[in-house]
């Protein structure tokens, strides 16, 4: 199996929900909270993909390089911000990074380098089913069904119950993590999924909002 999808690893946060064994200068995604490091097990996943670009701090430059180095991971490129400025304007960096190559018709996959996927043949099922709906101009987000009241993610609220299925469904609101009560309802309801932070654009469509955007972001 192999998609014409370009991953893009985003390795800048700094995971300070997990202090202190995920701290500044070492974030939970270099942690060894598993047999290996979240950041590891994410590369790992990614041969059925082209060789992925990964976008991180400059900070994280040698806990990077070492896991690519001795994991023998084949990337891209790695792009090192100077200072974290959170998802979108690194979305931002990579479309503008595409784009003076040439390649804005692209399709991206970004994904968090600290997942935990487990279902690994539904994630790739998942993945290829946003491609093809990304060629079509469409910007796609992966949610996750919640099978509890979590308050500790965002929430994705979306048109029908498309649980089960890999038929898009539109996207009505992003929720910031909720109160315990609004977690329930939103269990409840149906409709709501947790944000797994995974987004599949075609580069030219993404740089098309940002251009329309702008004043907003």
């Amino acid at each position: 199996m192999h998609m014409n999808i370009l991953p893009v690893v985003m390795s800048g946060g700094s995971g300070t929900r997990l202090w202190p064994i995920s701290r500044s200068k070492f974030p939970k995604q270099f942690c060894e909270l598993l047999d290996q490091p979240l950041h590891t097990l994410t590369l790992k996943r990614l041969p059925p993909f082209q060789s992925p670009l990964i976008v991180t701090s400059i900070h994280f430059r040698d806990l990077t390089e070492s896991d690519l180095r001795v994991n023998e991971f084949k990337v891209e490129k790695v792009i090192y911000e100077p200072q974290p400025k959170n998802t979108a304007p690194a979305i931002a960096l990579v479309c503008k990074y595409l784009q003076s190559r040439g390649r804005t018709e692209q399709v991206v996959g970004v994904f968090s380098s600290d997942n935990l996927i487990l279902n690994e043949t539904a994630f790739y099922d998942a993945v290829q089913a946003a491609g093809l709906a990304a060629e079509k101009n469409q910007i796609v987000t992966l949610g996750i069904k919640p099978d509890k009241p979590e308050t500790g993610f965002g929430y994705i609220q979306v048109q029908d119950r498309a649980v089960g299925t890999l038929k898009p469904t539109a996207v009505l609101k992003f929720h910031e993590k909720p109160s315990l009560d609004l977690a329930q309802t939103f269990l409840n309801e149906g409709t709501y999924f947790w944000n797994a932070g995974i987004f599949i654009f075609k580069v030219s469509k993404m740089i098309e909002l940002f251009k329309k955007f702008e004043s907003e972001i």
